[in-house]
């Protein structure tokens, strides 16, 4: 840039920010409207949800209690502490909120990567990213947040066999996490592995990778399927309550949730809560707008075979995730499960892609500004809110809620 008195040229700055206007615009929208969706739906997670958080392996195996286990191996009692466990709670959901940023400043900045960086734009705009922090504590929060830890280490994993590893790996801590992730986070896991195996040249050690693939993600299914099947003895349950309620006698419902662990998800219970529920268009609008736009990109860019691996790829998670209307209650959870896999999943075969799209054509432009639209249109969209659960309509209630909150002394 030429210099006058040691100083930039004001000449200089405008085809400078000519050139990089819209990035910044829709950089400097996507991070504010993160962080406001975070603080919108940002609720201290329930009794219900810490008391879950401190079941662990003390008298032996159980179901879902991975989390607490591990954290217990590292910080020792604490994790009966209700801050710690605020710590813990928030701090894995923050983690998930620090990803979609990054990947906004990744598309925007570092790569120019229009289309990447308006999907994360899409997602901030709408409902599920405030989902985020509205569902912190459940399981499947503490998945999500390794599977964007994943996600960014991703490119610096050159060995398909080692990645093959990893994601075999990976799935079976998350479904040590909690069964259900076979339906939220597995798919992913599983479309990522293999789009990375189908890419791989052919030789002999091709035949080695598919066979660790498949025993990998074979494993996981037997593992989930026999976590179904199998109860939790009663004394190994009961001797883990009174040790917890030794320890912190302020928990809620200790021996309701208790019953969780013990009888594992007690399927047979849900033979009469089967039914076909139809997801809302807003849902299916954001999903088909995304599925749209990234199938797009392949198609213009000569991209055939990826752009239908990316289709059949989106389409069967969508099915893994529709199918738990079938086994569970809390339809609202997987609706927004569902949200979630097209995201995580566009962003990473965007950002894996070779595809550099610094400039749009006119046909892609109208889709993005359309779309655009429509993401405004319903962006105040919601799931559905438990009965006395309220979203923080203003600032003022975000602080005191934090504040009343916060003083509780133990």
């Amino acid at each position: 840039m030429k210099k006058v008195a040691g100083k930039l040229n004001n000449s200089t700055y405008e085809p400078f920010l000519k050139r990089n206007m819209i990035y910044i615009v829709v950089l400097f929208i996507t991070e504010i409207r993160l962080i406001w969706n975070y603080l919108f739906g940002f609720r201290w997670p329930s009794s219900y949800v810490l008391s879950c958080n401190v079941f662990t392996y003390d008298f032996g195996f159980m179901p879902r209690a991975f989390i607490a286990s591990a954290v217990k191996l590292v910080f020792g009692n604490h994790i009966y502490s209700l801050k710690f466990l605020y710590i813990l709670i928030i701090g894995s959901s923050l983690l998930i909120l620090f990803f979609f940023m990054y990947m906004s400043y990744y598309f925007n900045i570092r790569t120019r990567n229009i289309v990447g960086g308006v999907l994360i734009l899409w997602y901030s705009l709408s409902i599920y990213s405030a989902y985020i922090s509205y569902e912190m504590g459940y399981f499947e929060q503490y998945a999500y947040a390794l599977l964007c830890i994943f996600i960014l280490l991703a490119k610096k994993i050159k060995s398909p066999d080692y990645f093959t590893f990893l994601c075999s790996a990976l799935s079976l801590v998350i479904l040590l996490i909690s069964e259900t992730n076979a339906f939220f986070i597995c798919p992913i896991l599983f479309f990522m592995n293999l789009k990375k195996l189908i890419k791989k040249p052919y030789k002999k050690s091709r035949f080695e990778s598919w066979l660790i693939f498949l025993f990998g993600y074979l494993f996981s299914i037997i593992y989930c399927i026999a976590i179904g099947m199998t109860s939790v003895p009663k004394a190994q349950i009961e001797k883990l309550l009174t040790l917890i309620k030794n320890h912190a006698s302020y928990f809620e419902n200790l021996d309701e949730i208790g019953e969780y662990f013990y009888n594992g998800r007690i399927y047979e219970s849900y033979s009469n809560k089967i039914e076909f529920k139809v997801w809302e268009w807003q849902l299916k609008f954001y999903m088909f707008l995304i599925l749209l736009t990234v199938s797009i990109i392949f198609m213009s860019a000569k991209q055939y075979q990826k752009a239908i691996y990316y289709i059949v790829a989106v389409i069967i998670m969508m099915l893994c995730l529709y199918s738990l209307n079938f086994i569970a209650w809390d339809t609202d959870r997987f609706k927004f499960g569902a949200a979630m896999a097209v995201t995580f999943f566009s962003i990473w075969i965007i950002s894996e892609s070779e595809i550099k799209i610094t400039a749009i054509n006119r046909e892609m432009f109208y889709i993005l500004i359309i779309g655009t639209m429509g993401m405004i249109m319903i962006m105040d969209y919601r799931l559905g809110e438990p009965e006395g659960v309220t979203y923080n309509n203003s600032l003022a209630q975000f602080i005191s809620t934090l504040r009343n909150t916060w003083q509780i002394n133990y």
